[in-house]
């Protein structure tokens, strides 16, 4: 290109617009940062794309309207060093594509197809809108009026009825989801005027799995739960306002929940726990929560501090493994402003929502093996939406994709619907001790073993733990085909929509799924004895920390050194090496 770009960042377009403005201002010349931005765009594609797939050594193929940019056909050429073929008609070959699939379709069905023809452009079209008032939707129909055609298409139908229905559509598909928020919204309480203490509890995070928790302890100790609404677009946009770091969206959006019932006057406190870890099972090694869910109270506590006046921050850390008088004087404690118990009311308390959480769960597996008969006696093929509750549950941080799947016909199920089994994650997964972690991969795998079944995983941008679980979902998925959605603020259901469609016509042309497709994981065995002769490389996390490991490695007799500091070229090697969601740091210890 005969340039010579500085560096961009390849996180997204966002933040390379940032770094773009700033190259500017610091006297970088356009055609310097132009580059720059073009590199950065095809090692955005290389990173979250390409991954660790293999690429042809001598010549690959462009296609799509961007391949008509030679700055970007050339960053290609670079970066991989091939040879790089476009097509003249690049910009065109999804219409292309599209035409092929439509005329094989029209040839498989009757061989009628309902196109009007080319010759609908030289006629009048008149477009008039109106709302239809059958159910709380309230959609703007369209309807066209054609010159000269008696019928009068129209679109904009969100229940998915026809047009000559005059009752809405209720849509099967997404009846799963519609079940599993009944069993969410029973645990919403009497509602106002008990008189008692009332303590929000914010729809956000934790919540969305651990609702029945959280609502029966509140109840037991004598205060009034109140439930908090489903995220709206405000809600995101106060919580987006007040962050004081570049968190994941749902940390966004459990943002605005808390500032929104902070500022209510009718709560006296607020119920936000520090989730620590979930009950450990003997088939894995421990049972963490995300670090925002343990850390959640302290990040939000200035939002409080800053209204001394509203309602109080309670906050108890939950370890489900301590015993339970343990837990029940971290609760009494930090209910204190609000609810006056002791000791022992707290524990009966704490034990009567564990009992609540635990007959939920087991209630909502029983709805899922009813919804997984029913998909086997009629020959149908469910898809399960696989992720943490509050990527899959929450409306807006899911931009209702699983609507969009049921409307497409097929069965949509939560994840929590399925059994979870450690038992069969297997012994090289033994150490996922992510909580969350542990029950996706489960959930994968009976997704991968079961005829019926496909999988969809919804993730957020900037997750950490995620940015590695998702590699072993791929992996355990095996050749089973998997759909991968990264989630965040910037996104709209359209952006999705396309490979949806395509995902599910994979499905749909599959046929019937092949027995059981999931892999089980080689665990990494090495013995002392394997070490001799070798050289052990001890990961730079720390300027004292890394030569005193080395050391210690040395007086027991194993060659052991700091790996050497990284470079540009170890970044690369690094990235090209994982997925592409990964830490830096992960990326630039695998490169060096």
């Amino acid at each position: 290109m005969g340039a010579q770009p500085p560096h961009t960042s390849d996180r997204c377009t966002v933040f390379m617009e940032q770094d773009a403005f700033q190259l500017l201002r610091e006297g970088t010349q356009r055609p310097e940062v132009m580059a720059a931005i073009l590199y950065s765009v095809i090692e955005n594609y290389r990173t979250k794309v390409v991954g660790n797939r293999p690429v042809d050594k001598e010549k690959v193929m462009f296609q799509g309207a961007t391949a008509r940019n030679p700055g970007l056909v050339a960053a290609i050429e670079n970066i991989f060093g091939v040879e790089v073929v476009v097509s003249p008609y690049c910009h065109v070959m999804g219409c292309i594509g599209a035409a092929l699939l439509a005329r094989d379709a029209v040839a498989a069905s009757s061989g009628k197809t309902r196109f009007r023809g080319l010759g609908l452009a030289d006629l009048d079209v008149r477009v008039t809108t109106d709302t239809c008032d059958l159910c709380s939707n309230h959609c703007v129909i369209s309807t066209a009026h054609i010159e000269g055609v008696e019928e009068k298409p129209s679109f904009g139908y969100l229940c998915g009825r026809e047009p000559d229905d005059t009752r809405m559509r209720k849509n099967l598909e997404y009846g799963p989801f519609r079940t599993r928020k009944a069993y969410f919204s029973a645990s919403r309480g009497k509602g106002a005027g008990t008189g008692l203490p009332r303590v929000g509890i914010p729809l956000s995070l934790a919540t969305f799995g651990y609702a029945p928790l959280f609502t029966t302890l509140v109840r037991e100790l004598g205060g009034e739960p109140v439930l908090g609404r489903e995220t709206d677009r405000d809600v995101a946009r106060r919580g987006a306002a007040v962050v004081g770091s570049d968190f994941c969206f749902p940390v966004k959006v459990a943002h605005g929940h808390i500032i929104s019932m902070r500022d209510r006057d009718d709560l006296d406190g607020v119920f936000v726990p520090a989730m620590l870890e979930e009950e450990r099972n003997p088939h894995t090694s421990r049972a963490r929560f995300c670090p925002y869910l343990q850390a959640i109270p302290s990040v939000v506590r200035h939002l409080f501090e800053e209204n001394p006046l509203g309602p109080a921050l309670l906050s108890p850390m939950l370890d489900l493994n301590l015993p339970s008088r343990d837990i029940a004087r971290a609760i009494m404690v930090a209910v204190a402003p609000v609810l006056d118990v002791t000791e022992e009311e707290a524990e009966r308390a704490w034990l009567k929502a564990l009992d609540a959480q635990r007959r939920y769960q087991e209630e909502m597996v029983a709805e899922g093996e009813k919804v997984l008969a029913k998909l086997r006696r009629e020959g149908k093929k469910g898809i399960v939406i696989i992720g943490r509750p509050y990527n899959t549950l929450d409306p807006v941080v899911s931009i209702n994709l699983p609507m969009k799947v049921s409307e497409a016909g097929f069965t949509v199920i939560p994840m929590d619907m399925l059994p979870f089994r450690p038992e069969g994650l297997g012994e090289a997964l033994s150490n996922m001790y992510w909580n969350y972690g542990q029950r996706i991969l489960s959930a994968v795998r009976q997704v991968a073993d079961s005829e019926d079944l496909y999988g969809i995983y919804l993730t957020s941008f900037n997750c950490g733990p995620d940015s590695f679980v998702l590699t072993l979902a791929e992996q355990v998925m095996g050749k089973k085909p998997f759909l991968i959605l990264e989630l965040d603020e910037h996104g709209s259901d359209g952006g999705y929509a396309t490979r949806i469609e395509a995902f599910l016509d994979v499905v749909r042309a599959r046929g019937q799924s092949k027995g059981k497709e999931s892999v089980y994981l080689t665990p990494s065995r090495c013995e002392v004895s394997d070490l001799a002769g070798r050289i052990i490389w001890v990961p730079r996390m720390h300027p004292y920390a890394t030569p005193l490991f080395a050391a210690v490695f040395r007086r027991h007799g194993l060659e052991a050194r700091a790996l050497p500091l990284t470079d540009g070229e170890a970044h690369s090697l690094g990235r090209a090496a994982t997925r592409g969601s990964e830490c830096t740091p992960m990326a630039l210890t695998l490169g060096t």
